[in-house]
């Protein structure tokens, strides 16, 4: 284990040497990634919002925003919001897709903060021109509905 450690440690001191020379830049986000990677678990603060899903190798998955949005809002809206939402330094939010929305559902009780009544989430997947699927975070349904309807929007982004 000490061997390990020091075999790593020279590692780190080497690369921070050449980055100080100016040979190897160091992203900062590369760094902190690194250092986060090990608390990525589901329900974990990661990414600027909350791990709600793993795949199998653990180091890609689906980051919940930590709160819905404070309006209800139709689907044109929810797909701008989302688009132009920056959290915590992170830019890449966009309305989950109907696969995310399960993923979402199946971990709220991991999650936490979403409605207490059976609201329905909207998806960023569309049926027909006007009309786009949504979740039903009471009793886990799927169904779509007109566009122009007021939905709860939760944001989402992969790592």
């Amino acid at each position: 284990m000490m061997r390990y450690a020091k075999q790593h440690l020279s590692r780190l001191l080497i690369l921070a040497q050449l980055a100080l020379l100016g040979v190897v830049t160091v992203s900062e986000k590369a760094v902190s990634a690194q250092i986060e990677a090990p608390s990525r678990r589901l329900g974990t603060h990661y990414g600027g919002g909350i791990v709600c899903y793993l795949d199998a190798s653990g180091r890609h998955g689906l980051i919940v925003a930590p709160s819905d949005f404070k309006d209800k809002m139709t689907w044109d809206q929810a797909i701008i919001q989302c688009q132009t939402l920056e959290y915590e330094g992170y830019r890449d939010w966009r309305l989950p897709s109907l696969n995310d929305l399960k993923k979402m559902y199946n971990a709220k009780s991991i999650v936490g903060s979403f409605s207490d009544t059976d609201d329905y989430y909207w998806s960023s997947s569309v049926e027909k021109k006007q009309i786009a699927w949504y979740q039903d975070f009471g009793d886990g349904s799927q169904s779509y509905g007109g566009k122009n309807f007021k939905l709860c929007v939760r944001a989402v982004r992969a790592f």
